[in-house]
């Protein structure tokens, strides 16, 4: 995905960590961000077999419930999501290259979306919002086991035997 911006991603998230952004560059920052998530949601609902419509919501519905937190501003403007993830990251946003920062908001929006898909479909189906997360907590105890991240997707792998990384999936 090459989205076509209209402005330089770079000053796109520059205005958006001083919270000196006007309403056409939020709202560019938004479409980007909205293109992004509604490619993983879709992905995810057509890989992973999730129903939007089963807890009541749209694909444009989830998509749009996903990245809402991103858009949370401070008394200064400042989006606190992009702000928190471009400081833990270390990220400095002049001497990135356009592509690289690209690659750094695909992250963070596909941490939100997987973040608040999980949390969404929990609120629908609590059991099984508590039997993906005692998987989570049995895998991190674990030392046979760890999560690994592909893309988007999160795998148990076994850390005592051989991926076969080389070999292709089974249908």
């Amino acid at each position: 995905m090459n989205p076509a911006v209209k402005y330089p991603l770079k000053e796109l998230l520059r205005c958006a960590l001083r919270g000196d952004y006007t309403q056409l560059q939020l709202a560019e920052l938004f479409r980007l961000c909205y293109a992004i998530a509604r490619q993983s949601v879709r992905r995810k609902i057509f890989a992973h077999g999730l129903h939007p419509n089963i807890i009541g919501h749209s694909e444009g519905d989830l998509v749009l419930d996903c990245i809402a937190e991103l858009f949370r501003r401070d008394e200064q403007n400042v989006l606190v999501e992009f702000a928190k993830y471009f400081d833990y990251q270390n990220i400095q946003i002049e001497g990135e290259a356009e592509e690289m920062l690209l690659i750094h908001l695909r992250r963070l929006t596909f941490t939100a979306v997987s973040d608040n898909l999980f949390r969404i479909y929990n609120e629908a189906d609590p059991i099984l919002g508590k039997i993906l997360r005692n998987v989570k907590i049995a895998v991190d105890k674990s030392t046979k086991f760890r999560l690994e991240k592909h893309f988007d997707d999160q795998y148990i792998v076994i850390t005592t035997c051989d991926q076969l990384a080389h070999r292709s999936s089974m249908s």
